[in-house]
């Protein structure tokens, strides 16, 4: 275990791999791996700009409207501070969701790209 405290030598971290080997590269050119960073793809950008469209948009409404974000919901609790707590709450919704997907779609992907590499290449 490497003690964080202390400082580590150069020489001791590991140069960067390259994937050159005939079974990776196998495995990078597969159909099934490729049908895998689509899927993924497909569902990472909705999700991952849905977030942060709201979060940048709660930034921008703080900056640009003022007065719209301190307006009153209830006593001292502003429409600011309801908005920062539904950043929260989309971003744990995406978070939900996404191991969802990921659970159910990308495993069953991986088992497909596994089964391809092994020799089943229907």
């Amino acid at each position: 275990m490497t003690e964080l405290s202390q400082p580590m030598p150069l020489e001791v971290t590991a140069p960067p791999r390259v994937v050159d080997s005939p079974a990776a590269q196998t495995v990078l050119h597969s159909p099934p791996f490729h049908q895998l960073l689509s899927v993924k793809r497909r569902t990472v950008v909705p999700l991952l700009g849905a977030s942060l469209a709201f979060t940048f948009g709660v930034a921008l409404l703080s900056g640009f409207a003022p007065a719209l974000m301190s307006m009153k919901i209830s006593g001292s609790f502003t429409l600011g501070y309801l908005l920062i707590f539904a950043i929260y709450l989309v971003c744990w919704t995406v978070s939900v969701a996404y191991v969802n997907i990921a659970n159910r779609t990308f495993d069953a992907r991986v088992k497909s790209v596994a089964k391809y590499i092994h020799g089943d290449r229907t």
